[in-house]
C-alpha cells in the first residue's frame, strides 16, 4: 500500500489515476520490486525490456556509450520506448548512481491500466509526447551544433583571406555548405552568443582565436 500511495503522490503518470488502477498494476503477478546498489546495472544496452519502471527511491543515469542522455531520481519513469513498439531491445543502460529501489510493472498490467482507466491513458500519451519533444531538441541542438562548428570553420577561412571583417554572403555560405539560409541564421546567432562572431549590419567580425578555443 505504501508503494501505491508514492505512485499516486509522487509520480507525474499517474496523475488524476484512480487508487484502484493503481494497486492492481503493484498487485499484479508480473509486477516486482527490486533494490540496486551503487553502480548496480538496471538496464543494460541490447537486452530486451517488456518492464515499465517507476524510480522509488535514488538516482539513476541514462547512458548511451559515453553521454549520459538523462538523469532519473524518485518519481521518474523509464523503459517506455521498448514496452509497446520496437523490438523491445534497450538501446541505453540504465545505472543506478545511488543506492535504489524500483518498481518493474510488466507490459499486459500497463496495457490493462491504459484500457481500464482514462485518465492513464492520457497521462501515458502525454509523457510519450513529452519523450518526443525532449528528443526532438536534443536532435536539434546536436544538429545545431554541427552547423554552428562547420559555418565557424568557413568564416575562419574567410577571415584569413579578408583580415578579419567583411560581408558574409548568407546565401553563398548556405550553397557551399549545404545548409539551408534560416539554419546559416541560426548558426551565426550561436556562434554570436560564444563569443566567435560580432555581427555591424550586414558586417561580421571573426574572432579566429575564439573559433580555434571552440571548434
Amino acid at each position: 500500500m505504501n508503494d501505491v500511495k508514492f505512485i499516486l503522490n509522487n509520480v507525474a503518470l499517474f496523475a488524476g489515476v484512480s487508487e484502484s488502477a493503481v494497486y492492481a498494476l503493484v498487485a499484479d503477478a508480473g509486477t516486482r520490486r527490486a533494490e540496486f546498489p551503487r553502480g548496480g546495472v538496471i538496464c543494460r544496452r541490447g537486452e530486451a525490456n517488456d518492464e515499465l519502471i517507476v524510480i522509488l527511491s535514488g538516482k539513476a543515469e541514462v547512458r548511451k556509450g559515453s553521454v549520459v542522455m538523462r538523469e532519473l531520481r524518485a518519481g521518474d519513469v523509464t523503459g517506455v520506448s521498448t514496452l509497446f513498439g520496437g523490438d523491445g531491445v534497450m538501446d541505453s543502460d540504465i545505472t543506478a548512481q545511488t543506492k535504489l529501489t524500483a518498481l518493474f510493472f510488466g507490459r499486459s498490467a500497463v496495457l490493462e491500466a491504459v484500457r481500464s482507466d482514462p485518465a492513464f491513458a492520457e497521462n501515458f500519451i502525454g509523457f510519450l509526447s513529452a519523450r518526443v519533444r525532449f528528443l526532438n531538441g536534443v536532435i536539434s541542438r546536436c544538429a545545431g551544433a554541427d552547423s554552428a562548428g562547420r559555418l565557424a570553420r568557413y568564416l575562419a577561412a574567410l577571415a584569413d583571406e579578408s583580415g578579419g571583417r567583411f560581408t558574409l554572403n548568407v546565401s553563398r555560405a548556405a550553397a557551399e555548405l549545404s545548409l539551408g539560409r534560416a539554419t546559416v541564421y541560426r548558426a551565426l546567432d550561436a556562434l554570436e552568443e560564444l563569443g566567435c562572431v560580432e555581427r555591424f549590419g550586414r558586417e561580421i567580425a571573426v574572432n579566429s582565436a575564439r573559433i580555434k578555443e571552440v571548434y
